[in-house]
């Protein structure tokens, strides 16, 4: 018995038939939809595609067929036909051949947004089209890589599937963008997708107003922000407050969008909102409450000294320029040295470095040797120590010597008894630099009688 099978569009498939007991009038059909296609081995319709395989000896007829078409998608059965009797002795159950079709390469197609642009709070549909293909393909939407919800799959009568998927626009969705995914069952690695955007919402302000985080204290100075998310800019901001606040309690700077408000201690328990508003509409924030704490003294005192110095914030609002540091709380100066002492410190460091360098200098002129009103300075001459009649010397280390000693014991004549004592003898060889009127000469020697002599 075949069995069903199943093929992409263009490729190969096989069915298997083997009979036993086949006798010479016996002859081996295949059937497609009820037409006889082939006789044993002859192939009656489609020879260009279809050709059966066969083994006399073990009964075997196998059909195949290559570049599977829509059109083989039909049912097959394997007939034994007797030719003297004109019957048909035995037939398999018909199998069907289910012909698998994947869409065109241009699905799937999602439809391209209709406005540029879009209102928070308006209905939006996307949808995405491919053709059914077989077996159907499946379509998925998602937003941010994330699989969405609730998209509705409809099958057209002319092959088409469709997903739409409709939802309220929210402002969270300005920038997002919608893919649809494709898959089919016919091919496992198979997948193909399209996209909507990145959309473009507008919305009314959303606004939020916060406190600073240290606390508020009598006599300081604070920012408050409205800080709104709006698309496109506000153009208008208005403040409420539970009690009124005059110009010397508060000033509102970047196009009133921020409020840099002295705080005092009557203003213990206040409330105060902004409201902020574009072209879309308007958005109130969410109310704060001053908890005001006394002033705190922060006044100090040196030890041994009846000064004091007391730190004050400054109550002056119209010198703060927004965006410079200290737009929040507005910290006092720190105590810092007089300007008298620290001048006396500098002139006292100064007059040490000052004699610190004279001695250095003294002791450097007297580590040169001294004769007469002549100074020997080894190595190069100093700017410093040079006097007037200044000569230049050689380095120690150009001038060396290398002795001989040498002992002998003499022995005395044999008419003397007591023999001369040992005699001791040295050879110096100096070496000096050639110079045209040395301060030395040679040695006069003797060396006969051991003497010798230098004359400098």
């Amino acid at each position: 018995m075949p069995e069903e099978k199943s093929a992409l569009t263009g490729g190969d498939v096989t069915f298997h038939c083997t009979v036993d007991g086949l006798e010479d009038r016996h002859v081996v059909q295949w059937k497609r939809g009820g037409t006889i296609i082939t006789n044993n081995s002859e192939v009656l319709t489609d020879p260009d595609k279809i050709r059966v395989i066969t083994d006399p000896s073990t009964g075997l007829y196998n059909l195949q067929i290559s570049n599977v078409k829509q059109s083989d998608d039909l049912d097959y059965k394997c007939v034994v036909y007797d030719q003297n009797d004109n019957t048909e002795v035995l037939e398999s159950n018909p199998v069907r051949l289910e012909v698998h079709t994947v869409p065109d390469q241009k699905y799937p197609d999602c439809d391209p947004l209709e406005e540029p642009l879009f209102v928070e709070g308006d209905e939006l549909t996307i949808l995405c089209k491919s053709q059914r293909a077989n077996p159907p393909v499946l379509l998925q939407w998602y937003k941010g890589g994330e699989n969405i919800q609730g998209a509705s799959l409809n099958d057209e009568p002319a092959g088409y599937r469709t997903l739409s998927y409709t939802f309220t626009i929210n402002y969270k969705d300005d920038g997002a963008i919608f893919q649809c995914k494709m898959t089919t069952s016919a091919i496992e690695s198979f997948e193909k997708s399209c996209s909507l955007g990145p959309l473009v919402i507008v919305y009314k302000p959303r606004v939020q107003l916060s406190l600073p985080e240290e606390p508020i204290q009598d006599g300081m100075q604070i920012q408050l922000d409205c800080d709104d998310d709006a698309k496109p800019e506000a153009f208008q901001y208005e403040w409420y407050s539970s009690i009124p606040l005059s110009d010397d309690q508060m000033t509102l700077v970047r196009n009133r969008r921020v409020m840099l408000l002295t705080v005092s201690a009557s203003l213990n328990g206040t409330k105060i909102s902004c409201n902020a508003t574009n072209i879309y509409g308007s958005g109130m924030s969410n109310t704060v409450t001053l908890f005001v704490q006394p002033k705190q003294d922060t006044s100090t005192e040196d030890t041994g000294s009846d000064d004091k110095t007391k730190l004050t914030p400054s109550t002056d609002i119209n010198k703060v320029k927004p965006g410079e540091p200290g737009m929040g709380s507005v910290s006092s100066p720190s105590p810092g040295l007089s300007s008298r002492l620290l001048l006396l410190i500098i002139g006292i460091l100064s007059l040490m470095l000052i004699v610190l360098l004279l001695v250095l200098i003294f002791y450097t002129c007297r580590s040169y040797q001294t004769n007469g009103n002549h100074s020997i300075i080894y190595g190069a001459p100093s700017s410093i120590c040079n006097g007037t009649n200044i000569d230049r010397a050689w380095d120690q280390t150009s001038v060396y010597f290398e002795p001989r000693d040498q002992i002998s014991v003499h022995e005395a004549p044999t008419w003397i008894r007591t023999p001369k004592p040992p005699q001791w003898r040295r050879n110096v060889a100096v070496q000096v630099p050639f110079q045209e009127d040395p301060p030395y000469a040679e040695i006069e020697q003797d060396w006969d009688d051991g003497v010798y002599t230098l004359q400098i």
